[in-house]
């Protein structure tokens, strides 16, 4: 059934989706869940997977509320989905205190995760987290020091100096992220803004132009 319901999603067909997973029975709670082997999703896993598809569809059904609580289903279900986050933070559902309380209670009450990966997904889903009322600088853990020149990181520091006004060095962290993946979205909103706050013109309208041509061969390419 739910390969079904992916299918529908995939074709837009929400109606149906929601029809088809509504026949999902009740999953059962398990304390601990089973770990997966190689290669083999968990159960928690499975059920993430599920959670995460009923956010999807009920959020294009415009029933926002239910898709809310499917997406922090999904992610209590599996810390790793990141993807249910995604969703909660981009769609602004709830208050930047809200999203840390999510991130917070879901990483203290999980019974699957290591000390480190709970530093790890902590550190990653707070820097996805609004930063209108949390202008602190955003600390990396010595522990996580490899993390430096990722692209997301390096996004979410530039998103934090850009909402405290710094624009130049939100600017010279853009375009380090930049230099790894040029398209990056999320960079590419941040880097937009500073561009602007800072007057440049002409790298605006350059830009403008890579992304209308790099829009224009995708659309090619699937037609």
């Amino acid at each position: 059934m739910y390969l079904i319901a992916k299918c529908q999603a995939g074709r837009l067909s929400w109606t149906e989706a929601k029809k088809t997973l509504e026949l999902l029975p009740d999953p059962a709670p398990m304390s601990p869940p089973p770990p997966s082997s190689e290669g083999v999703l968990s159960e928690s896993e499975l059920m993430s997977s599920v959670y995460l598809l009923k956010g999807t569809v009920y959020q294009a059904l415009d029933n926002h509320q239910y898709a809310a609580e499917c997406f922090k289903q999904a992610l209590k279900e599996d810390p790793y989905c990141v993807e249910a986050y995604e969703h909660l933070v981009f769609n602004h559902y709830y208050s930047g205190k809200c999203e840390e309380q999510i991130v917070n209670v879901t990483l203290d009450s999980s019974d699957l995760l290591q000390e480190e990966e709970v530093e790890l997904l902590r550190f990653l889903y707070t820097g996805m987290s609004k930063k209108y009322h949390n202008q602190q600088k955003e600390m990396l853990p010595a522990s996580l020091s490899s993390l430096n020149y990722n692209t997301t990181v390096l996004t979410s520091q530039a998103e934090r100096l850009y909402y405290n006004c710094h624009f130049k060095s939100a600017y010279e962290l853009c375009l380090r992220a930049l230099k790894t993946d040029p398209y990056h979205f999320p960079t590419l909103l941040v880097h937009i803004g500073c561009l602007y706050e800072l007057g440049k013109k002409n790298d605006l309208f350059i830009l403008g132009h890579k992304v209308s041509n790099c829009i224009l061969t995708l659309i090619s390419l699937l037609l």
